[in-house]
């Protein structure tokens, strides 16, 4: 539970989930009525739209965002967060470092943001990369009043949102891990194989760049530029490793062909033996036979009266 010196309430987004999650967020909100609301989905897949309507549909001065495969790990993070934009005006929205695991294990557990994130940046500092992980932004309320129809078309639904608070304001960062981020296979991003990530990356920046101002737009193309260099040497690298692999297969290929000529010539010498061999034997056996027919014939002229 979240220690506050403030009251609170839980806005759930339920997609229409096939998990049972549906019933158990039911359940929680029969027993919570004063602090829970529902948000439920008639169709699964809209993820962007529904929790746009409750993010629209909330009213407290701050709004903290959390996915259901992550969860926070302090009992003070949203006190420590709402301090914070109290403290600094300036900022539409503030994240905090979080620990990220893989849920199978195969890699060590790291940290998302680095010992040296600055306290304060903006939106052209959020174009170059996504540095606030999903489980840690807190949004001042009321900033953002409609959403824009390239906000529906996106590839995902965070990064647009604190890219729609950077353009009214500044982001802040506390420098405190509150939150663990789950990486899974099953995940909207880290579901994604490496050129997965890259295409749906460029194709996220040309959606927004027509609702940049020209500075933004710089940045953006620098970025789509970016991706496409490393794109362009991730297939150069790959196909040097297909040369190289289909020079080996050459050349494995040229040795089996040498084998297979050389079992030809020992297959043809071989079949010269065996007819030599049988033309030998053949006429051994027609002389056996001769010389049995003249003993035969002898034995039979000598008892002949």
């Amino acid at each position: 539970m979240q220690k506050t010196n403030f009251d609170y309430e839980l806005t759930i987004v339920e997609d229409c989930s096939t998990d049972g999650t549906r019933e158990k967020v039911i359940d929680f909100q029969g027993r919570f009525p004063e602090r829970i609301t529902l948000n439920l989905s008639d169709t699964n897949g809209k993820y962007r739209t529904n929790l746009a309507a409750a993010f629209l549909a909330c009213t407290g001065q701050y709004i903290a965002q959390l996915d259901g495969d992550d969860y926070w790990t302090s009992p003070y993070k949203l006190q420590k967060q709402a301090d914070f934009l109290d403290a600094h005006p300036e900022c539409t929205l503030c994240f905090h470092n979080v620990r990220a695991f893989d849920e199978d294990g195969i890699e060590e557990p790291w940290y998302q943001n680095p010992a040296d994130q600055e306290e304060i940046t903006s939106l052209e500092d959020l174009l170059v990369e996504n540095y606030i992980a999903s489980c840690s932004p807190m949004f001042r309320g009321g900033i953002v009043e409609t959403f824009p129809e390239w906000y529906y078309d996106a590839s995902w639904a965070d990064w647009p949102l604190y890219i729609l608070h950077a353009q009214r304001g500044k982001i802040g960062y506390l420098n405190d891990v509150m939150g663990a981020w789950r990486i899974h296979n099953q995940g909207m991003w880290s579901g994604l194989r490496k050129p997965q990530m890259v295409d749906q990356t460029v194709e996220f920046y040309k959606q927004i760049t027509p609702h940049l101002e020209t500075g933004q737009q710089v940045i953006v193309q620098s970025r789509i530029s970016h991706w496409a260099t490393r794109r362009m040497r991730k297939y150069r690298k790959r196909l040097r490793r297909k040369r190289i692999q289909l020079k080996e297969l050459e050349e494995a290929l040229a040795g089996e062909r040498q084998k297979v000529r050389r079992l030809k010539r020992r297959n043809r010498r071989l079949i010269q033996r065996a007819r030599a061999l049988e033309g030998r034997t053949q006429n051994g056996v027609a002389r056996r036979i001769r010389s049995a027919l003249r003993r035969t014939s002898r034995r039979i002229s000598s008892r002949m009266p």
